[in-house]
């Protein structure tokens, strides 16, 4: 083989183990954690909890999962202005009916029944980490 000639054929865009859609890898954990335990999980994967940005994004993850996971969304900053890890403001519509309803000091974000609730913190469940491939 020429060193020119490039290897498709064993390259794959995410790590073993992740999903690749629309130009980013997702890993859909198995265990639980907290909020700030998942989040700090994906920053030692180099990557982040994810960010939902549209709504194919949202049905791709709902079409992954089966259970409620934790995404990269909270209001601990200030109350009810929930607020993307990389300070980006939710689109409304993605949220559960009747959601944000802060029912018990809920000020984490999940993704449930294909589409965003919040959650107290410190809830151990799934979680989503996204990154670049």
């Amino acid at each position: 083989q020429n060193e020119l000639s490039p290897k498709i054929w064993d390259e794959k865009p995410c790590p073993c183990g992740w999903r690749h859609f629309s130009g980013y890898c997702y890993y859909f954990s198995k265990g639980y954690r907290t909020w700030e335990e998942a989040k700090q999980y994906c920053l030692n994967q180099d990557s982040e909890l994810t960010m939902i940005k549209s709504e194919a994004e949202l049905q791709f993850i709902e079409g992954t999962i089966r259970l409620n996971h934790w995404v990269g969304l909270n209001d601990l900053q200030r109350e009810n202005d929930w607020k993307w890890l990389d300070g980006s403001s939710v689109t409304k519509t993605f949220w559960l009916p009747g959601e944000p309803n802060d029912h018990g000091k809920e000020d984490c974000g999940e993704i449930k029944n294909g589409r965003l609730n919040d959650m107290p913190c410190s809830f151990k469940q799934h979680w989503i980490c996204q990154r670049a491939p």
